[in-house]
């Protein structure tokens, strides 16, 4: 059978998994270090995508950003120790990527890479991805057309056969300026209205239905 798309490359946080409470965990720590009032999950989901610095730059008050470095260097110290405590796979994702076997797989990801390793190797993941790029892997992230044409170029796969995967519009932004086709999920952090509005080529509500798209 002949594939539509020869390379999936999925986004990470609010795409493969859920780390939606370390994530929160994590911003709230650096909030009580400086006695600032803490955020909700809804709140630190709609803050994720751009990565770390940002994360905790959106969620310091706005008279209080001069506390950023700082509260960066918190934030990733308490993470990198409790990024496994309670992130895990959405449902569905295993039997996705069960489905997906001998279909060539990376990740684009705006977290860092030393985190996003270390999740994928805790999750069990390691040899299902050929290629995992980070927000800090290269000059650029998404929606820099850089990161998709680098694991394109990497694998010998042109992005014309390639499909992001995301939630975010980083991701469907990264897929359209790198000449990708894109697909937006709606179980993400953003929420399906964001993903909609970002114009994916494909929309799927349940991880299963991008098996189909091949």
């Amino acid at each position: 059978m002949a594939a539509r798309f020869q390379l999936l490359v999925f986004d990470f946080d609010g795409t493969l998994i859920d780390s939606s409470i370390d994530l929160s965990n994590a911003v709230n720590h650096v909030m009580r270090h400086f006695g600032f009032p803490e955020h909700n999950i809804s709140e630190i989901r709609s803050y994720v995508g751009d990565g770390a610095r940002a994360l905790v730059d959106r969620a310091l008050p706005s008279d209080k950003k001069h506390l950023l470095e700082e509260g960066l260097k918190i934030y990733l110290q308490y993470y990198e120790a409790n990024l496994l405590s309670n992130t895990g796979p959405y449902p569905g994702i295993s039997e996705m990527l069960d489905a997906l076997a001998g279909i060539p797989k990376a990740i684009a990801t705006n977290k860092s890479e030393k985190f996003t390793k270390k999740i994928v190797s805790g999750l069990g993941w390691d040899r299902l991805f050929n290629q995992i790029i980070g927000g800090d892997s290269l000059a650029g992230k998404k929606p820099d057309a850089i990161v998709l044409r680098t694991i394109c170029d990497r694998m010998g796969i042109s992005p014309v056969g390639t499909l992001m995967v995301g939630d975010g519009p980083q991701d469907v932004g990264a897929a359209r300026a790198a000449g990708a086709a894109s697909c937006g999920v709606t179980w993400g952090f953003r929420g399906e209205e964001l993903i909609r509005d970002a114009k994916p080529d494909y929309l799927v509500t349940h991880p299963l239905e991008i098996v189909q798209l091949l």
